[in-house]
C-alpha cells in the first residue's frame, strides 16, 4: 500500500522583534516568495499557485502564520499543500533560508541607496508530515482536529455579498466545495490576543500585489461548529493561502 503523501511542514521563526500576527498575510507572502526564490524552475505548480488544472483551487500550497505563544507576535509559519508536497521541493524546504522583509524603495530625500534597510528571521523546520496526523506535543492549534474553529486572523468573504449570500452561507458555499460538512457560523467581536482586542481592521487585508477583485476590505471574525471534528489547517476565504482567514481550534 502506498504511503499518502507528505502535505505540511511546520517552521519555528528566530529573530527580533517578531512580526505581529495582524501582518500574517505580509508573512505568507513573504514566506512564498523564500520558498520560490529557492526552488530551481520550473517551480511545480503545487507550490506556485499558478498554471493549476482546473477542478481544484483549493490543492496549491498555503502560507500560514501563527502565534503559538499567544502573546501575538508570529513564532510559527506552516507551508501546507492539499494535494501533496512534490518531492523535488523537499530538499528546499529543509533549508530555505532567511524569511526576509523585501525592501521598499527610499522616498525623495533619503539619499541615493536604492532600498531601505529590510528585516529577517531564520526559518528552523520542526515537522514535515501529514495534516491529518499532527505531531505529538505542542503542534499549535491550526493542526489537529476540532468541531469547533475559530478566526486566529480576519476571513473576508471571497464573494459579493448578495440577499441570502453573507458571510455565513458562503462560508458553507466554501466548505461544501473542499468536501466539509457545514458549519454553523457565529459573527465574534474580535480575537483576543494576549489582553487586546484585535478587529479586522487591525489587520493588513490586502495583498501585495493588487488582484482585480477583492469582494471584501472589511472582514469578519467568526467560530465556526461543525457537526464531526474536522481536520486542519483550516483557512477560507479571500487571501486564504496567504495566511487571512485562517482559524485555530476552540474550546467546545
Amino acid at each position: 500500500m502506498r504511503a499518502a503523501p507528505i502535505d505540511t511542514v511546520r517552521y519555528a521563526l528566530y529573530g527580533r522583534p517578531l512580526p505581529r500576527i495582524e501582518d500574517a498575510i505580509r508573512v505568507g507572502e513573504w514566506l512564498r516568495s523564500t520558498v520560490l526564490r529557492a526552488c530551481h524552475p520550473p517551480v511545480p505548480a503545487l507550490i506556485s499557485g499558478h498554471d493549476l488544472p482546473p477542478g481544484n483551487p483549493h490543492a496549491h500550497a498555503f502560507w500560514l502564520a501563527e502565534s503559538a505563544g499567544g502573546d501575538g507576535r508570529i513564532d510559527h509559519v506552516l507551508i501546507h499543500v492539499p494535494d501533496g508536497i512534490p518531492a523535488g521541493v523537499f530538499g528546499v524546504l529543509a533549508d530555505p533560508g532567511e524569511l526576509r522583509e523585501p525592501a521598499r524603495r527610499r522616498s525623495a530625500g533619503d539619499g541615493d541607496a536604492d532600498d531601505t534597510d529590510t528585516r529577517a528571521w531564520q526559518l528552523l523546520p520542526e515537522w514535515f508530515g501529514r495534516a491529518a496526523t499532527p505531531p505529538d506535543g505542542d503542534a499549535g492549534r491550526l493542526l489537529g482536529k476540532a468541531t469547533v474553529w475559530r478566526s486566529t486572523t480576519p476571513y473576508l468573504h471571497p464573494w459579493h455579498v448578495k440577499r441570502g449570500f453573507g458571510a455565513a452561507e458562503q462560508i458553507r458555499r466554501e466548505c461544501r466545495e473542499r468536501g466539509l460538512a457545514e458549519p454553523e457560523v457565529r459573527e465574534l467581536e474580535h480575537i483576543e490576543v494576549a489582553g487586546r482586542r484585535l478587529r479586522p481592521l487591525d489587520f493588513h487585508r490586502f495583498r501585495r500585489k493588487p488582484v482585480a477583485i477583492q469582494p471584501d476590505a472589511r472582514g469578519h471574525v467568526l467560530e465556526l461548529r461543525f457537526p464531526e471534528p474536522v481536520s486542519g489547517p483550516l483557512a477560507l476565504g479571500f487571501g486564504c493561502h496567504f495566511g487571512l482567514g485562517t482559524f485555530g481550534r476552540g474550546e467546545g
